[in-house]
């Protein structure tokens, strides 16, 4: 009888131990499972909430560069100061200009501020034409005049001499004392050209930083017509 006792409580431990245990494992995979999802929820989160890591900005250079955009066909207008290459700041090498004659026009109309458009561009052949510049402009810059052509881009890369197609007269500029004087003068000979279009190309060394398109007629044509009549030929 004992014996019979002895065995019915060793069966009901045994059960009850392996039913504890049972019920033990259950809550150690689940417990286990939920550090793995939290753990990843974390990195994730972390991941979201992690800043972006971006180059430091650096002001750009060219931020205020003037757009040098000629379109070759298009025939350039009279009287318009072109940018053909621009300094190490990105800027106009010239920002105004004023051209005058000493046969035709009023005193005002040979004396005009300084503009970059609507400058006097209608002269005689043999009248010297005065150039004026703004004071900013450098010290060194030449002027080259040669036969009309509509593209300035092709006064790149050249080398500026006499021996170029179309050249007609050149005239070293010099800044002078005081802003608003004259920086140089020029005129072209009608023995040896026509009366027609010409461009003045302003070249500072070696190169072509701007142009401007002008006409010459024949001499003695337009010295009896007032300012509005003269200007009124190269509208």
């Amino acid at each position: 009888m004992k014996k019979i006792i002895a065995l019915t409580l060793a069966l009901g431990m045994t059960v009850g131990i392996a039913s504890a245990c049972g019920k033990k494992a259950e809550p150690a995979i689940e417990e286990e499972t939920g550090e793995e999802v939290e753990e990843v929820t974390e990195k994730e989160t972390e991941a979201e909430t992690e800043p972006e890591v971006t180059e430091e900005e650096t002001e750009d250079p060219k931020a205020n560069e003037v757009v040098v955009d000629i379109d070759p066909s298009i025939i350039a207008e009279y009287g318009v100061l072109y940018t053909i290459n621009v300094d190490d700041n990105y800027q106009a090498y010239i920002k105004g200009i004023s051209l005058g004659g000493n046969q035709t026009g009023t005193t005002e109309f040979n004396s005009k501020e300084l503009a970059t458009d609507g400058v006097r561009c209608l002269f005689q052949l043999n009248e010297w034409i005065s150039i004026t510049l703004d004071d900013e402009a450098p010290d060194g810059l030449q002027v080259y005049v040669f036969k009309f052509i509509n593209d300035p881009n092709l006064y790149n890369d050249v080398k500026f001499d006499d021996t170029i197609e179309g050249y007609v007269a050149m005239c070293s500029l010099t800044k002078p004392e005081e802003e608003g004087n004259v920086w140089g003068e020029f005129y072209v000979n009608p023995d040896d050209s026509d009366p027609g279009d010409y461009n003045l190309v302003f070249v500072y060394q070696g190169k072509a930083v701007s142009q401007i398109r002008v006409a010459l007629v024949a001499e003695n044509s337009v010295q009896d017509l007032s300012d509005s009549e003269i200007e009124a030929l190269t509208k």
